[in-house]
């Protein structure tokens, strides 16, 4: 009873949180959403996965510290993009906007 309860709960929560994920159309006149896919319990990870990413971490960390460092250089690289997604270009230009 109390683990039917708690899953209730954790649906709920990402509909509250917005962890949600657009179905697939069945009719255009209506669009579905279901929760992400998530787990209630700890998921096994093989630590030698683990290890791996741990050490890619500082040299991701320096490549991203570099790019939003030059963010000329980033606007040069997304400008192709811009035309062809909204979203992008309204990130873009508030960023824009901050420099």
């Amino acid at each position: 009873m109390f683990r039917k309860a708690f899953v209730e709960d954790v649906v709920e929560a990402c509909g509250a949180t917005g962890l949600l994920i657009k179905q697939k159309p069945g009719r255009a006149d209506i669009v579905d959403y279901q929760h992400a896919p998530i787990s209630l319990f700890p998921t096994p990870y093989p630590f030698h996965i683990y290890k791996e990413v741990y050490e890619q971490q500082l040299p991701i960390g320096c490549f991203v510290s570099s790019l939003s460092s030059q963010p000329d250089h980033i606007y040069s690289i997304l400008k192709n993009f811009l035309k062809y997604d909204q979203f992008l270009e309204r990130l873009v230009g508030l960023s824009k906007s901050f420099n």
